[in-house]
């Protein structure tokens, strides 16, 4: 008879010569490596929306395949894991490359402006699919630059039109603070 709901269903066993122990090792390391990397960036208060260039893994016991190094990279929201020899020390140890380039915080200020457009989203129950137009005002040069390089990338990720300046019939207003300045949003339904 069919089963009431897979949900209920046991794991299925993997039979051993399935398993690829070496996989299995690296993906333990690989989260060990996530977990400190988080630990560092929640100490030092630099949000995980905000990229960094590197993780360094200083005297690591394992160089991870270039997959598993992606996804770590992704997790981590850092461009590259690197990996470093320190003859001074024989722990394994993780460390972040927490220097802010300017690029860097136009892309952590971009991913920042899209979280607070989704939150605007929400709060004014658009559909997910629903075009919108978000109208944005800012005081600060720098984050002229957010929506002149990330202008295309906000608007298809956030499904909006972007328009500068205010509106008076906003369904939803909100402000975005970011490393580089503050900026004034606004969305209306399309």
């Amino acid at each position: 008879s069919d089963p009431v709901s897979v949900h209920l269903e046991d794991w299925p066993e993997i039979p051993e010569k399935l398993a690829d122990d070496i996989l299995v090792e690296e993906m333990a390391f690989a989260r060990d490596v996530v977990e400190k990397a988080h630990a560092l960036r929640k100490g030092t208060g630099v949000r995980l929306r905000q990229p960094l260039q590197q993780v360094e893994l200083v005297n690591s016991p394992m160089t991870l395949s270039e997959g598993i190094a992606d996804i770590v990279a992704d997790e981590l929201n850092v461009k590259e894991v690197t990996y470093v020899s320190d003859p001074k020390q024989d722990e394994f140890e993780v460390g972040l490359d927490l220097e802010l380039t300017d690029e860097l915080l136009v892309e952590g200020a971009a991913r920042e402006i899209m979280r607070e457009i989704q939150n605007l989203r929400r709060k004014a129950k658009y559909e997910f699919d629903q075009k919108v137009v978000v109208y944005w005002q800012t005081d600060d040069e720098k984050m002229n630059d957010v929506f002149e390089q990330y202008a295309d990338e906000i608007s298809g990720r956030t499904v909006c039109s972007l328009l500068m300046g205010t509106s008076d019939t906003a369904d939803a207003e909100s402000q975005a603070d970011t490393e580089l300045g503050s900026v004034s949003l606004a969305v209306i339904g399309g």
